[in-house]
């Protein structure tokens, strides 16, 4: 009995930080992907428990995609662009899936590889610069994405709040997604164009072997430095199978809120020479 107390104690403590900080690393190790999941869950489900979205939404939260990364003969850079997994979705399509949450587990049967995760919360960019109002936002967001997909690359997303093209056509040849940058610091020279200052929020953790960590993948914007070793990372995508327009709108409002949060608002703005 005491091992429950303390157990659903410290979840309950993790959530909390969870919907503060919007991510946290999970005290502990695991053997395996179960106890690893378990644990995530836990910490997930007293987070949703606070989470205003959740409550709105009021659908159960489910699993939705599990993987693991990567898979043998899969290129890998030495980074990975920010983006949210499953994406935002444009508030006007039929159902889609939307990862609310985001666990990573490192297996401890691979030697690590010292790759590690990038972690941008959107509440810490927020003050760096002006935005245009939410209900602008949201025609631009909704303008730029397609109705049937959602739009997971951070530097897109950013695009359209600012309506700017900058980054490589989707439809270009030979363009492969995810490789909208050359490298590192191309990636953070289209942030600061935009008047962002990646270098001032950014947080790199490091998952030792056995441990875990999860983030809301609404309020952050995840990458990596370094390459990690085939089958080293378990990922676990908690959120809605098929959620309707009307949560998708919820989602997008809760993804422009958490960008803007404390900054000031102007109608419009424009970052870029292409503005």
């Amino acid at each position: 009995m005491m091992g429950e107390t303390m157990c659903g104690v410290s979840a309950g403590a993790e959530g909390l930080a969870l919907v503060h900080n919007g991510f946290v690393v999970v005290e502990g190790t695991h053997e395996g992907v179960d106890s690893a999941w378990a644990a995530a869950r836990d910490v997930i489900d007293a987070a949703a428990s606070l989470d205003d979205l959740c409550a709105r939404i009021g659908s159960r939260l489910q699993r939705v995609g599990e993987f693991v990364v990567p898979a043998p003969g899969a290129p890998q850079r030495d980074f990975q662009g920010l983006h949210l997994d499953f994406g935002v979705p444009s508030g006007r399509a039929q159902p889609l899936p939307l990862a609310r949450y985001t666990a990573l587990f490192v297996d401890p049967t691979v030697v690590a590889s010292g790759a590690q995760t990038r972690l941008v919360p959107l509440d810490l960019l927020a003050p760096q610069r002006d935005w245009p109002g939410l209900g602008l936002l949201h025609g631009r967001v909704a303008r730029r994405m397609s109705e049937d997909h959602s739009e997971g690359i951070f530097g897109r997303l950013i695009e359209a709040v600012d309506d700017t093209s900058d980054l490589p056509a989707k439809d270009a040849e030979g363009f492969l997604c995810g490789l909208e940058y050359a490298s590192l610091g191309e990636e953070e020279s289209f942030f600061a164009a935009h008047g962002l200052d990646l270098s001032g929020v950014e947080t790199r953790v490091t998952v030792e072997p056995g441990g875990l960590m999860v983030f809301d993948n609404l309020r952050c914007a995840h990458g990596r430095v370094g390459r990690r070793r085939v089958g080293e990372l378990h990922q676990l995508c908690v959120g809605y199978a098929d959620l309707p327009a009307a949560g998708q709108r919820l989602a997008l409002d809760a993804f422009l809120t958490a960008l803007t949060a404390g900054a000031s608002v102007t109608e419009p703005v424009s970052r870029c020479a292409n503005g």
